[in-house]
This record gives structure tokens, sequence and C-alpha cells, in this order.
């Protein structure tokens, strides 16, 4: 799948004003995708300290 920079600020958008009461912002779909990003590479590295122990 090959999505362009806009393209992928649009779809964050539309996948996460579900779950917000006022209209995101490009700016918070930014966030959105820069926290998400964080999690998941938190996670990879919390996976990666057990499977060495």
């Amino acid at each position: 799948m090959n999505i362009d920079k806009e393209n992928f600020i649009d779809y964050t958008k539309k996948v996460w004003q579900p779950y917000y009461e006022e209209t995101l912002s490009e700016d918070d779909a930014i966030e959105i995708n820069e926290n998400m990003t964080a999690v998941m590479n938190l996670l990879i590295k919390w996976n990666k300290a057990e499977k060495q122990k």
C-alpha cells in the first residue's frame, strides 16, 4: 500500500474522528501519528527485551 503524506493525514483523521467531539485538524492527525509511532516503538523495544531474558 502506497500512501502519500496528505492522504495518510486524511486517513488518520477519518479513522480517529469518531473518538473526538471536536473536528480533528491536520496538526491533530500528525500528532496522533507521532504518538502511535512512539507507542509501537516502545512495544517493539519491550518485546525485544522480553525475548532476551
